[in-house]
């Protein structure tokens, strides 16, 4: 049965809970703790990034290497080092 033959209602046929760019930087895993998750991410083509991760349902804040970034319109920015893996709690 699709979501139109069950009358509209049912999961969405593809959903995505963020996004990372340029196509050098990769999600590589997620996992939750408390009332947030942690996103890590790395650079895989080995050059110096400005990365960016834009979020469905934006969060109130991103905690990245002690610092905290506030999302605008859903989406932060930030450097990557080449081959640099990166951890952002989320929440």
């Amino acid at each position: 049965m699709t979501p139109g033959e069950a009358g509209g209602k049912g999961l969405p046929g593809e959903f995505s809970l963020l996004e990372t760019a340029p196509d050098n930087i990769l999600a590589t895993s997620m996992r939750s703790t408390d009332c947030s998750f942690v996103l890590r991410q790395a650079e895989t083509c080995g050059k110096n990034t400005r990365a960016a991760v834009t979020f469905t349902k934006a969060p109130t804040r991103v905690r990245v290497d002690g610092n905290t970034l506030v999302p605008r319109k859903g989406k932060v920015t930030l450097q990557m080092k080449a081959w640099q893996v990166q951890e952002l709690v989320v929440g």
